[in-house]
């Protein structure tokens, strides 16, 4: 499978920068993303070393953002390369973040923090590819087969993630 091509459905709702996405005529989109700069990419694979292939993929082709922007209380947003170096190494201001104990037991050599539901619970991606593919987690519990399914899933439902935490 080519995961590189797999994000297209999201391109429609990419801005070119975070202070653009105030322009009025973004307010039609449901999603904002914003492309990432090459050497951040590579300042977040020095730093946290081999990145998920799906992942590096997404940040390469969309960058990174928040769907369904007018949602309420849900933060649904894939990290920029800066937050996500930072809640993984714990710096800045997640050194110190009490939230982030109860993913303690999980390492950044498996699985990665990528993805902010909601002021304090977090998204995990596998760092191990099957088929192509990384396996994305709500805590201990796999969701989805891949960051492809995942995102499709999100675009079609603002509440999935509402969802998936009332199972869990």
């Amino acid at each position: 499978m080519n995961t590189m091509n797999n994000f297209q459905f999201l391109t429609k709702y990419i801005i070119p920068s975070e202070s653009e996405a105030k322009l009025s005529h973004y307010n039609k989109y449901i999603h904002h993303f914003f492309p990432i700069d090459p050497a951040e990419l590579a300042n977040a694979e020095s730093s946290l070393g081999k990145l998920p292939l799906e992942l590096v993929n997404f940040y390469k082709s969309i960058g990174y953002g928040q769907f369904h922007i007018n949602n309420g209380s849900q933060n649904n947003s894939i990290f920029s390369i800066h937050d996500l170096i930072e809640i993984n190494l714990k710096m800045g201001e997640h050194a110190m973040d009490p939230d982030l104990e109860i993913y303690d037991c999980f390492s950044i050599d498996t699985r990665l923090l990528f993805f902010n539901v909601i002021e304090g619970i977090y998204l995990f991606i596998d760092n191990i590819e099957k088929n192509d593919s990384n396996a994305i987690y709500y805590f201990d519990l796999k969701i989805f087969d891949s960051l492809n399914d995942f995102l499709i899933a999100m675009d079609i439902n603002p509440n999935l993630l509402i969802e998936i935490s009332k199972n869990y």
